[in-house]
């Protein structure tokens, strides 16, 4: 079975069945892994999951090249502890780079993101997330408990990112 994803682009079970296999990884080792999504230069169409890495339990480094035979159209990451939503810092990685889509896995599903047709889309995206993090920093300058503001700023970085991936992204759920 192919699932389309965006333009002549699709995936076939098998490359899923990776993404699933690298999700069940990183919820058993506690630590995320990430893999360049290409296609063949001489036939594009087919992604396949390339250069997989494997990072730490909250980043992973990638590659900026994976060979020459293969074009880059994006890239897949687990998330340890969230959801398969994009997180801030993927909101912001991915509208800094030429991908066409954005992969995420976590919480036993996976989703792919491709970038709605927004006017001054980068503009707009930038300033709302300066504005999301200004909102998590005031929290952070309040007095408390640290444990407590800290948890209350993660559900917070959670709510804003949700609300700019909808408004930013249109979602096609692989699992």
């Amino acid at each position: 079975m192919k699932i389309k994803i965006i333009g002549q682009y699709y995936f076939t079970d098998r490359e899923i069945q990776k993404m699933k296999e690298m999700l069940k990884k990183t919820k058993k080792f506690d630590f995320e892994f990430a893999a360049r999504i290409s296609s063949s230069k001489s036939q594009p169409g087919e992604l396949k999951l390339t250069c997989i890495r494997l990072g730490n339990e909250s980043s992973v480094d990638m590659p900026n090249n994976c060979g020459k035979t293969r074009i880059s159209i994006g890239v897949f990451h687990t998330h340890m502890r969230g959801t398969d939503n994009l997180s801030i810092s993927d909101l912001q990685s991915h509208t800094n780079s030429k991908h066409k889509i954005e992969c995420v896995g976590g919480d036993g599903k996976i989703s792919c993101y491709k970038r709605k047709k927004i006017k001054n889309f980068r503009e707009n995206i930038f300033s709302d997330i300066a504005n999301a993090k200004n909102r998590c920093g005031s929290i952070w300058m309040e007095e408390g408990n640290a444990d407590s503001i800290a948890e209350e700023v993660s559900k917070m970085a959670a709510k804003f990112s949700a609300e700019l991936t909808e408004k930013y992204f249109d979602r096609i759920r692989l699992l």
